[in-house]
C-alpha cells in the first residue's frame, strides 16, 4: 500500500515573522537543498540511486508489453511482497514456498498460458485465489471465518496466473472487466491465496467422477460441469438454501430465491442449455425469456459473469485492440474454511488507488 505525505501552508499571511538572521538561515537552507535536489536527481538517473516509486514513468522507459498482451504498467523497482500468512515461510512445503517466492517477486517472469500444467490434471493440487484481506485476516492470524469464497464451489486459479503481474494484471487475468475494478475493487487492498486441498479432492473432468462425492471435487470450469453441479444441487432439497439467507450455509448449499426456481431449473430442457452454452451473453440478455432467466441463475449461484468462457479458461479483459486474448486455466472447487485445507499460505498484494494530478502552468 502506498502512504500518502500531505503538506498544509498558511494562505492568510499571517504566519510568524522572520528576522534578518533568520532569513539569512533560511536563504542558506533552501541553498543547500536545491544542491541534495540536483545531486540525488542525477544519481538517479545515472542508476546510482533508483527511485522505489517513480510517480511518472516516460515512454522511453515503459515497461515493455506482457506476454498476455496486457497494456504495460510500471512494476515495483524494489521489495517482495509481503507473505501474511504463515509468519514462518520454513512452515511451507518445498512446493508451495517455490511458488510462494515466485509470486512474491514482482520482477518474476510471467508465464504464458501454453506452459501452465493441463487443466485436466493438476498434480499439486495447489490453487490461487484474489480476495480481500479484511475476509480472511485479522493482524496475522486467520480469521475465524475466513473460508475460500462466498458460494458453495468458488471459482479458482491456477497458481501460474498471479506469477510475474502486478495487480491490475491479475484483475485482467482472472477476468475483471473494468467497470467491475473501479467501482468495487478501488481502495481494496488485495491478497493472493494459495491453497492446497486435500489429497481426496483430486482435479477430474471425468464423467464417472460426477457420481461419487461429486461435491468434493475440483472441476474445469467448463459448461458441462457448472449446469452439472447446479444440477446436482437441485436435485437435493436440503442443498438448496432460500432467503432468508444463514452465513454458515454457504458451504454446503446454493442459494436460490424460492422453491419455484428450484424446480424451474430442474425442468429447464437440454435445449435451452444448449442455448445457454452457446449464445452469446449479451443476446440472452436481450432476448431475455426462460434461458435469460437460467442464465441468471448461474450468474448468481456461482458468479459465472458476462466473461464466463466455459471452456475451462478465462477471458482476460485489459488487452490491445487487435489482439485475441490468451484465457488462463479455472476451476470450480468446493468451498471450505480456510483452516480445513491442507496448506494456506496468504501474500499481500496491496491496492488499486487512482490519484488525480493537477496541471502544470
Amino acid at each position: 500500500m502506498q502512504g500518502r505525505m500531505t503538506e498544509e501552508r498558511r494562505q492568510d499571511g499571517t504566519g510568524p515573522r522572520v528576522s534578518g538572521e533568520g532569513w539569512w538561515l533560511v536563504q542558506t537552507i533552501i541553498l543547500v537543498s536545491v544542491v541534495l535536489i540536483n545531486i540525488i536527481g542525477w544519481g538517479r538517473l545515472l542508476g546510482k540511486h533508483p527511485d522505489p516509486a517513480p510517480s511518472r514513468v516516460p515512454s522511453s522507459a515503459r515497461a515493455p508489453m506482457a506476454k498476455d498482451d496486457t497494456p504495460p504498467v510500471a512494476k515495483p523497482a524494489t521489495g517482495l511482497r509481503p507473505l501474511l500468512y504463515p509468519a514462518d515461510a520454513a512452515r511451507l512445503s518445498p512446493e508451495m514456498r517455490k511458488l510462494v517466492d515466485a509470486i512474491r517477486n514482482p520482477q518474476s517472469p510471467q508465464i504464458p498460458p501454453e506452459q501452465f500444467q493441463s487443466a485436466k490434471s493438476d498434480a499439486s493440487r495447489i490453487y490461487a485465489r484474489l480476495v480481500t484481506r479484511k475476509f480472511v485476516l485479522d493482524g496475522s492470524r486467520l480469521t475465524p471465518t475466513a473460508m475460500v469464497g462466498g458460494r458453495p464451489y468458488v471459482f479458482v486459479a491456477a497458481p501460474q496466473t498471479m506469477v510475474g503481474r502486478n495487480l491490475l494484471q491479475i484483475y485482467s487475468a482472472i477476468g475483471y472487466v473494468a467497470e467491475d475494478v473501479l467501482l468495487d475493487e478501488l481502495g481494496q487492498e488485495k491478497v493472493i491465496l494459495l491453497l492446497r486441498w486435500p489429497q481426496v479432492l483430486q482435479t477430474t473432468d471425468r464423467p464417472e467422477d460426477r457420481d461419487s462425492a461429486w461435491d468434493q471435487r475440483i472441476y474445469p470450469a467448463t459448461w458441462d460441469n457448472l449446469l452439472m453441479l447446479l444440477d446436482r444441487y437441485a436435485r437435493q432439497p436440503d442443498r438448496i438454501a432460500y432467503p432468508p439467507f444463514n452465513g454458515p450455509a454457504i458451504l454446503e448449499q446454493l442459494r436460490l430465491s424460492s422453491p419455484q426456481q428450484r424446480e424451474f431449473v430442474l425442468g429447464f430442457p437440454e435445449a435451452g442449455k444448449q442455448r445457454v452454452r452457446t449464445v452469446p451473453y449479451a443476446l440472452l440478455q436481450a432476448a431475455g425469456g426462460a434461458d435469460w432467466e437460467y442464465r441468471q441463475i448461474l450468474e448468481r449461484a456461482f458468479s459465472a459473469t458476462v466473461h464466463y468462457t466455459g471452456d475451462g479458461n478465462t477471458l482476460p479483459t485489459l488487452i490491445r485492440r487487435g489482439t485475441v486474448p490468451k484465457g488462463f486455466p479455472e476451476f470450480l472447487a468446493p468451498n471450505r474454511k480456510l483452516t480445513e485445507l491442507e496448506e494456506v499460505a496468504i501474500i499481500g498484494v496491496g491496492s488499486l488507488n487512482l490519484t488525480e494530478q493537477p496541471s502544470q502552468r
